[in-house]
């Protein structure tokens, strides 16, 4: 399947137009949405790209309304000053976000990275904002016209309501740290014979909950290890006491109870 970046970018800017439910009245949101249907590869990916502002309704109303062949969507899409301008109505503007330098070690690299992925798929799905074009340095925005906070408060609320929350946003499929932390701590072990707090901020109340879970986990645990193994130590001291063994035995259960 094959689209030109022109058209994609077209679309991308479409469905987040018609996913805003007050943008567009009824007749130019059908109108928009039968377009969209002008052949099934753009239905397709019409479809695709809903699927990213999580917008079931309208994956199902391409299935229901009728197409139209003889619509071409693109030439009704005009940019004039970082205006969009969808059969002369304006529906939304551009914008470009510009990233922090990334940092070089590979691990706080991929972090750095997986937190900016979440942070434009909460934009997607909660706000609609579609996301055109994304280099290391940069990120191209469409952001249709309703009532948003700036990007410093969207980024504050994300890291509240997904990130730093105990359950994220279910209604749109964003996990929060009961999802993505403890299945990471699930897949490690705690702790040997001690452990030391993270050097991270404490965001709010979600996380500082998840973290006195989390050590306490590691307390528990370690105590537990460290419990089990004075226990087996107290049984081969008894055993040295009560049986007679041999220079080599002896040696092997010292150097065990090291």
């Amino acid at each position: 399947m094959f689209i030109s970046s022109q058209r994609l970018r077209a679309l991308k800017i479409l469905v987040s137009a018609v996913s805003c439910s007050q943008l567009l009245e009824r007749s130019a949101k059908n109108s928009l949405i039968i377009s969209l249907k002008s052949n099934s590869e753009i239905k397709v990916i019409a479809q695709s790209i809903a699927k990213n502002f999580s917008n079931s309704q309208l994956i199902r109303q391409l299935n229901i309304l009728p197409s139209n062949n003889n619509v071409d969507f693109l030439w009704n899409l005009h940019i004039k000053a970082n205006k969009i301008y969808f059969q002369n109505q304006e529906i939304g503007s551009l914008k470009i976000l510009f990233k922090s330098t990334l940092p070089g070690e590979l691990q706080a690299r991929l972090s750095t990275e997986s937190i900016i992925e979440r942070y434009l798929e909460y934009l997607q799905k909660v706000y609609k904002i579609a996301v055109l074009n994304e280099s290391d340095r940069h990120v191209e925005l469409f952001i249709p016209n309703q009532s948003i906070p700036d990007f410093t408060e969207l980024w504050k609320k994300f890291l509240q309501e997904v990130a730093f929350s105990e359950y994220g946003l279910p209604r749109y499929e964003l996990p929060g740290l009961m999802q993505t932390f403890v299945a990471m701590l699930k897949s490690i072990t705690l702790s040997g014979r001690g452990f030391s707090a993270l050097e991270i901020p404490v965001i709010n109340q979600s996380q500082a909950h998840m973290l006195a879970a989390w050590y306490f986990a590691v307390w528990r645990d370690a105590k537990q290890r460290q419990s089990d193994r004075q226990n087996k130590i107290d049984i081969l001291y008894k055993e040295l006491e009560t049986q007679e063994l041999s220079e080599k035995d002896q040696k092997i259960k010292d150097k065990r109870n090291r």
